[in-house]
């Protein structure tokens, strides 16, 4: 059902099949599709104002008013329009574009006046509207044994306004595990409240009466000591983990070590004046300082060998000895904790003594090690191959008259001559050099000794003495 208002400011006097319309002259055409039919009535108050059929144009003049216009329509064809218009200002109060096989009851209102009023049309509603002439479908009608205000209408003991034939008892409190929102009269005796009933569990429920095995004793658990670092409010249950250690430390506002977040007192304090230890080797008599930090009295001269930056410069303290010593890394005498070099450094090659009275030209070795020759062979002045320079006999004198081999195979039992000749041989001590290792060397000529031991220039006509690098000796005789 629907609702068309046309509203007019004001009376048409307009003729109407040769009679003037002093109200509202309206116009209802209707058309159809193909073989679609279709009838139509027109009611004001339940009054039938007048009907029609398909296919017309009709003028009506009507009062103002709520009119109600139904349709019939055949089940076949295509179906049409309806057109409701205002004559005077060709406005469509109502059009209806209909189906075949379907009907319609539509409202609409003439003229300014409110008359199409909808609302509840049953008399015996408790919102029955006297005026209202459309059935909007809003009835409402009391319970029953109850007038429209919810009223008894008939036996209510306890004059709660419920009749006692739909009382309901049970449990009203909203919180009970067992509450009833329909009940209406109260009965709290058999309300039931599921929860734990062990006043010492974490979870324990004052107001229950039905312990549902829900108990619980972790969650509260905790320290409930409150001298304890942690301590918790909200523990109730004692669980033996109260520590008194991480919040122990310095609590008094004055010392050097004071920490805000300390609450028991470790005996821990240090102040500025007291002794410490700065860790620092260098230092002595270390105290804290006007800014807590811990210093020392020591040596700030960087030349000195206990220079120590970080500490109070005392003079006295100073040590320029004790870091002295060889600092080159490639000398065999490399000294790490020495800082001051004082030229006593030893190389690879440096002359050296190595504490042997029998040797001669001692180095240091490529081992670092200070090692001489010690030359052996004849020690005997008298001898023909004597060595001025041999340290160790090693029985290797020829003496003028001992037997020889000069060679020859033309002569027989050679001896050495006054001469220290053998034959044509010279008898010298070529043969009888060595080193105290036996280390050849690729040997140099180092000097010429003579027979009382003198270093001499020249090299002929005498007997001489060649000595070498290696330690070795060759006895000569050249003849210019």
């Amino acid at each position: 059902m629907r609702l068309f208002i046309a509203a007019l400011a004001c009376l048409i006097s307009v003729s109407v099949f040769g009679q003037e319309c002093q109200n509202n002259l309206i116009n209802i055409e209707v058309n159809t599709i193909d073989s679609s039919t279709v009838s139509w009535s027109l009611f004001v108050s339940n009054q039938l104002i007048e009907s029609g059929n398909n296919g017309i144009a009709l003028d009506l003049c009507l009062e103002d008013g709520c009119y109600n216009f139904m349709t019939i329509t055949s089940p076949i064809g295509s179906g049409g329009t309806i057109n409701i218009i205002d004559s005077s200002t060709n406005q469509i109060i109502y059009s209806e574009i209909f189906e075949s096989g379907v009907n319609t009851s539509e409202y609409f209102q003439i003229g300014s006046s409110e008359t199409c009023i909808t609302g509840c049309l049953d008399e015996n509603a408790c919102n029955f509207n006297p005026d209202a002439i459309i059935d909007d479908i809003s009835c409402e009608f009391p319970q029953e044994g109850y007038d429209c205000d919810g009223n008894c209408l008939g036996e209510d003991s306890d004059e709660d306004g419920i009749c006692d034939e739909d009382e309901i008892i049970g449990c009203t409190d909203p919180i009970a595990d067992n509450y009833n929102p329909d009940a209406t009269d109260s009965f709290n005796e058999l309300c039931e409240y599921l929860g734990c009933t062990d006043p010492i569990a974490c979870n324990y429920y004052p107001i229950a009466n039905i312990d549902d095995g829900s108990c619980e004793y972790s969650t509260c658990s905790g320290c409930t000591d409150i001298n304890a670092c942690n301590y918790d409010p909200l523990a109730t249950i004692y669980d033996n983990s109260c520590e008194y250690l991480s919040c122990a430390g310095c609590t008094d506002p004055e010392a050097c070590n004071f920490d805000i977040n300390m609450i028991i007192e470790d005996e821990s304090c240090f102040y500025i004046g007291e002794s410490c230890d700065d860790d620092n080797l260098l230092t002595v008599d270390d105290t804290y300082q006007y800014d807590c930090t811990c210093l020392g009295f020591g040596c700030t001269n960087p030349a000195a060998c206990n220079y120590e930056p970080n500490s109070i410069h005392l003079s006295e303290l100073c040590d320029y000895e004790s870091c002295l010593g060889c600092t080159y890394m490639n000398a065999c005498n490399y000294d790490i904790s020495s800082t001051i070099d004082d030229g006593s450094c030893v190389f690879i090659g440096d002359e050296c003594d190595d504490g042997n009275e029998l040797s001669i030209n001692d180095v240091i070795q490529d081992n670092c090690e200070c090692l001489g020759q010690i030359i052996s062979g004849c020690t005997y002045q008298s001898a023909c191959n004597y060595s001025p320079i041999a340290v160790v006999e090693d029985n290797s004198c020829l003496f003028i008259g001992d037997p020889c081999d000069d060679g020859d195979i033309n002569t027989i039992n050679d001896v050495i001559d006054e001469n220290c000749f053998c034959g044509e041989i010279f008898i010298t001590n070529l043969e009888e050099s060595q080193t105290v290792n036996n280390t050849n060397f690729q040997r140099q000529l180092i000097k010429v000794l003579d027979e009382l031991g003198r270093e001499v220039n020249h090299t002929t006509n005498q007997i001489l003495f060649h000595i070498y690098d290696d330690g070795s000796v060759e006895k000569k005789f050249i003849v210019e």
